[in-house]
């Protein structure tokens, strides 16, 4: 751990596959940060859209070739890093403009070893903004007890995250397996600073089952049943890409930009192989021949362009 007069070096981690409607606006967000990370990795999953190509327009971030699931991008991008402190955000993800700044010098100020921060749904309705708020206030008073959290956003210090096994690819819910797992014996804590997350499984496929779905999946993962919430349907990636991809072309091309459109495409999850020794690894295949260099800017209250201002800035 860095002492008292040491800044911690800060690294972020973003795992994409077809994002190229957010990973931009994301990248903006990091690139207006009061507190700029030392770096920014985004491990890619075979993307088919033009997700690479918004990446480019940010020069310093750097980009890796990785595979579904989403856990392996997550390890790629974690066992690459040089920071103190690797946070991992979702690709759908928005900060605000002192979200790092404000979250890392709690997290030193604790001494944590693993956070996570309050979720808080972008631009969306009231009784998914509450269901929210219920979720960050259980975290809040079982923090302690039973450290909870989600992929939105991890934060973990890079020597523990590198004497663990990581994300395990085989569970659909890796991260909160992971913030349970690695804060056994260690500081967790919830930080009291927000990131705006995407409602868009809500409206994808309808607020009260969702909620249902979701309240299902917190009983099990009370249990520590991590691997019974396979059986769950909760699809990762695409959320209609493909049918978005042919109304936008059929329009040419109008509204792949528009404002305040936070709905992203995740990682589709495939089933782990893992192979004799692949535990030291976290059960992913060797990957991560780098594809080019680099990195971004905004405001989640005004911002929705992909990412097009401030791109010199990363």
């Amino acid at each position: 751990m860095p002492g008292a007069d040491n800044v911690s070096k800060l690294s972020i981690i973003i795992p994409t596959l077809n994002e190229e409607r957010h990973v931009g606006d994301l990248l903006s967000d990091v690139a207006s940060q009061t507190r700029m990370p030392d770096e920014v990795i985004v491990v890619d999953a075979g993307s088919v859209d033009d997700t690479a190509a918004v990446v480019r327009r940010f020069p310093l971030v750097r980009l890796l070739e990785g595979e579904s699931p989403v856990a392996c991008g997550r390890n790629l991008g974690g066992r690459s890093a040089s920071g103190d402190v690797l946070i991992f955000l979702d690709a759908d993800t928005r900060l605000p403009a002192r979200f790092l700044e404000s979250f890392l010098t709690e997290f030193e100020r604790r001494r944590l070893d693993i956070a996570c921060p309050l979720y808080v749904p972008y631009r969306s309705t009231l009784t998914i903004k509450g269901f929210h708020a219920l979720f960050n206030l259980l975290t809040r008073a079982f923090q302690r007890t039973l450290p909870s959290g989600a992929g939105h956003c991890v934060a973990v210090r890079r020597d523990v995250f590198r004497e663990s096994r990581g994300f395990d690819p085989g569970l659909k819910f890796d991260d909160i397996e992971l913030i349970r797992r690695l804060s056994k014996g260690r500081r967790f804590g919830i930080v009291e600073e927000q990131v705006f997350v995407s409602d868009r499984r809500y409206r994808d496929q309808g607020t009260p089952r969702m909620i249902l779905r979701y309240a299902l999946m917190a009983l099990i993962f009370a249990f520590g049943k991590f691997a019974w919430a396979n059986r769950i349907e909760y699809e990762f990636g695409d959320h209609g890409h493909g049918r978005r991809r042919d109304d936008s072309q059929a329009a040419g091309g109008a509204g792949r930009r528009a404002d305040g459109d936070l709905e992203r495409h995740r990682s589709r999850e495939r089933p782990a192989v893992r192979q004799p020794g692949s535990e030291s690894r976290g059960f992913c295949p060797e990957q991560g021949r780098a594809r080019f260099p680099r990195g971004g800017d905004p405001d989640p209250e005004r911002r929705g362009d992909g990412g097009s201002r401030g791109r010199d800035r990363l």
